[in-house]
């Protein structure tokens, strides 16, 4: 993929589609209605400010 892109863009082909309706698929971002805050997510979430505290912790340490 990295090499078929060009100006930050991947070509439509490699865009991934939908299993159900076939339309291309985007991120999970919070942009609508469509987010997906599940379990999941939030034990993503815990992980990451995990992360983020034990870099802080480091770099003052």
């Amino acid at each position: 993929m990295n090499q078929a892109r060009r100006d930050c863009k991947i070509p439509i082909y490699m865009v991934p589609r939908c299993p159900v309706c076939g339309g291309p698929m985007d991120m999970n971002l919070r942009k609508d209605d469509y987010f997906v805050q599940d379990s999941a997510w939030y034990e993503a979430e815990r992980r990451f400010g995990d992360f983020v505290s034990r870099s802080l912790d480091r770099k003052q340490g």
